[in-house]
Order: structure tokens, then sequence, then C-alpha cells
């Protein structure tokens, strides 16, 4: 068998005086309008809490657990069985 000869690589044809211009693109594209802000607007010196992603976490779970007690913080819920 023998080998194929390289493939040639295609290259663009170079520009001649008289061709038509190729696409122009602009230097910088056009400036974009700010997004807003995606938190409500807070009472002037007022800041966003710090928490970690743990104390979130823990919030969440809180929460959660008070929704599917009904707001209950002790004892059985009802529609629950009691561990036996």
């Amino acid at each position: 068998m023998t080998p194929h000869p390289p493939t040639p690589i295609p290259h663009p044809p170079t520009p001649q005086p008289g061709d038509p211009p190729g696409p122009i693109t602009p230097a910088d594209p056009p400036p974009q309008e700010p997004m807003p802000p995606t938190d409500p607007p807070r009472p002037a010196g007022t800041a966003r809490p710090d928490t970690t992603p743990a104390e979130e976490w823990g919030e969440r779970i809180d929460t959660g657990r008070t929704i599917a007690r009904g707001g209950q913080q002790e004892g059985d819920v009802p529609g629950s069985e009691p561990d036996e």
C-alpha cells in the first residue's frame, strides 16, 4: 500500500484591489444597560446580614421543619405516628 500525499490546507484568498470589503465588525460593542438589582431596596443604614452557607442551610432546615410540623415546636404532630 502506498502512502497518500498530505492534503493541502486551504487558505483564504488574498484580497485584491477592487474586491468588496469583507464583513465589518464594530471595534467596541454597544454599551448594555445595567441590570436592575434582584434584591428589594433596603432602608438607608441597613446592610445585608452576612451568613455562611452552613448557617443559611441550617435556617432553611429549621424553616422547613417548622412548616412540616404545622408551626408546632414540640410534641406530636397530628397525622404522624410516635416513634416506638
